[in-house]
């Protein structure tokens, strides 16, 4: 049995002018909602031991901010991954999925596509939303979209005046 987690980035700044999107940090409100989620995973019995995520700088953020509370050696960071549709982010969990249960963090619309075609219904991610995923499988090459049960949906709750 294998778990999958996607984590869609917390809340980014809005764009400078002359800023690159990929250059995007975190505000204060996706800081918040993160520590929210990952604070969340410490009251849990989930066992996460792989990180994999964009290397924009708001996910860059988001991971970093998930491994304080989770402790993960195994991080792996791809600018590819930087705006990656559905069929690319399949593609690299099941070429870079080591552990039993793995942490994916990255943006919409790909990851809401990828949580859409694994549950067969339509699922928008918010900003710092987590889904949790499980495939009766024994390795990652063998999940694929609509082999997987869907478990947590975790929205973080924040409210910043």
């Amino acid at each position: 049995m294998l778990k999958l987690f996607l984590l869609r980035h917390g809340k980014a700044q809005n764009p400078i002018q002359g800023q690159d999107d990929y250059d995007r940090p975190l505000n204060k409100k996706g800081v918040v909602q993160i520590n929210q989620i990952g604070a969340y995973f410490n009251t849990t019995d989930f066992n996460v031991e792989q990180i994999i995520s964009s290397k924009a700088k708001r996910t860059f953020e988001t991971a970093e901010i998930m491994n304080h509370y989770l402790k993960v050696q195994d991080i792996e960071y791809s600018k590819e991954l930087y705006l990656a549709n559905e069929h690319e982010i399949l593609e690299h969990i099941k070429t870079h999925g080591k552990a039993k249960e793995l942490l994916y963090v990255g943006h919409n619309f790909g990851i809401s596509n990828i949580a859409s075609l694994f549950t067969g219904s339509s699922l928008s991610l918010t900003t710092g939303m987590l889904v949790e995923f499980q495939f009766d499988v024994k390795d990652w090459n063998s999940i694929d979209f609509g082999k997987g049960t869907s478990g947590l949906i975790k929205a973080p709750n924040i409210y910043l005046p």
